[in-house]
């Protein structure tokens, strides 16, 4: 059996190289009221009008997040159940509708369906056609690598370029798109939103009515946290 053999200076160097990063980056604490993780599907189709865009999210998640002092190197995790999976009422609506079309993840303002019609597409969402959440319980996103923009375009709020690796529905699909991120004192804001594909994911789009009402193929996906750094002391009244 062959065997390779290193020299464990190097190793320890290369090591510590990789590590230092990571032990010198701080932890920060997810503000869950002031942060939302939201999914925007696109209405297609002749009928199209009998529906609107909805926005989903997972009422529960779990996020860990970690940056250095110099914003060049950050650590971005987060968990959640499918069976977690809400569709966005009025409420919610009117709180991220004008982010959400600011940050260009939807071309028109969102509009909220009935409480009935919530319901439904929960349940469309969560079915074997879908996310099939009894078979793939879990949705995770892992960070694979994040770059500080050294000059950004005019006009252009982004900081940040991130690849992140997101697993659902079976599948483990890597996604490299813009973010801005700001970090103020202990204070810590991450927004980006992005185009995904549910055929990549081997999700085909939903289709009703012989395909007079259907969603396209191309989702957005939009973060926006707000974080603070772990132990910090807050000032705040």
């Amino acid at each position: 059996m062959h065997c390779t053999r290193y020299n464990t200076t190097l190793v320890s160097v290369a090591l510590l190289v990789v590590l230092t990063p990571l032990a010198s980056a701080d932890k920060f604490i997810v503000d869950k009221e002031t942060s939302l993780l939201g999914f925007i599907n696109h209405k297609r189709g002749v009928a199209s009008i009998l529906i609107v865009d909805p926005l989903t999210y997972p009422g529960e998640y779990a996020i860990d997040i970690a940056i250095n002092p110099t914003m060049e190197y950050a650590t971005f995790s987060l968990r959640y159940d499918a069976e977690d999976i809400q569709v966005a009422g009025a409420e919610m609506v009117r709180r991220w509708g004008p982010s959400i079309l600011e940050a260009g993840a939807t071309k028109k303002p969102l509009q909220a369906p009935s409480p009935s019609r919530q319901r439904k597409i929960r349940k469309v969402v969560l079915s074997e056609k879908f996310l099939h959440a009894a078979k793939y319980p879990q949705v995770s996103v892992n960070s694979l690598g994040i770059e500080k923009l050294a000059e950004p375009a005019a006009g252009d709020p982004h900081t940040h370029q991130m690849t992140i690796g997101i697993n659902m529905h079976g599948k483990t699909v890597e996604a490299t798109f813009p973010a801005t991120i700001a970090l103020e004192g202990d204070r810590l804001t991450f927004d980006a939103a992005f185009p995904l594909e549910l055929r990549d994911f081997n999700i085909k789009p939903y289709s009703a009515l012989f395909g007079a009402v259907r969603f396209a193929n191309v989702f957005h996906v939009y973060m926006h946290f707000e974080a603070k750094r772990m132990g910090a002391t807050s000032t705040e009244q």
